[in-house]
């Protein structure tokens, strides 16, 4: 997985937070549709672009690829 970059203007005004993401993984392992369900707003772009980069083991019905829905929560922390 990739990780997300921390948004220049979120780490300015001490946004933290996590974002919650749903997504759908296609039969081949990548990423397909994402919608954020809860997070702060100035960091939701920033975690489905790094989402969108990730790749899964594709989940598997019978022995063959399907596609699945994932909920993911992304963490932003400054240091």
């Amino acid at each position: 997985s990739v990780q997300p970059g921390y948004p220049p203007m979120a780490k300015r005004q001490g946004v933290e937070g996590d974002v919650t993401i749903e997504a759908t993984i296609d039969a081949t392992g990548k990423v397909g549709g994402m919608k954020v369900v809860s997070g702060p707003v100035a960091l939701q772009q920033a975690a489905m672009d790094a989402m969108s980069m990730w790749k899964y083991e594709p989940a598997k019905l019978n022995g063959q690829p399907v596609a699945m829905q994932t909920r993911v929560t992304i963490r932003f922390k400054l240091h």
